[in-house]
């Protein structure tokens, strides 16, 4: 599975994870990626009342929640995880079992997109 991810902002559970299966994925050079970024599902979560959950703090912008992406990589047949500061091994564990992913075949990179700045 690929796709975007927010994580709630006590880091105990996903706020919103968006997984979709690799052959629903976009062509971007050499990888599959999510056909919607951040910004544009934040926008629908915003739209649909979803956000209403958040303290006031993180609603605002979409980037002051914990955040990254699950990409796959054709040439090595890899998963990508990109991600920022905050990662933890229990963010890992969440993005293994939500993505249906294993450590054989997974690649946690940072990317200083993702960084929260606190």
């Amino acid at each position: 599975m690929i796709g975007i991810f927010w994580i709630s902002p006590d880091g105990s559970c996903f706020f919103h994870a968006e997984t979709i299966d690799v052959s629903e994925g976009m062509m971007y050079g050499d990888w599959i990626i999510s056909k919607n970024d951040h910004v544009y599902v934040w926008e629908e979560l915003e739209e649909t009342g979803f956000l209403k959950t958040l303290h006031k703090r993180y609603k605002d912008e979409y980037y002051l929640l914990p955040r990254g992406r699950v990409s796959f990589n054709t040439i090595n047949s890899k998963y990508y995880v990109y991600h920022g500061n905050w990662i933890k091994e229990s963010h890992k564990k969440m993005i293994f079992d939500r993505y249906e992913l294993n450590e054989a075949n997974t690649v946690f990179e940072f990317d200083k997109h993702y960084v929260l700045k606190f």
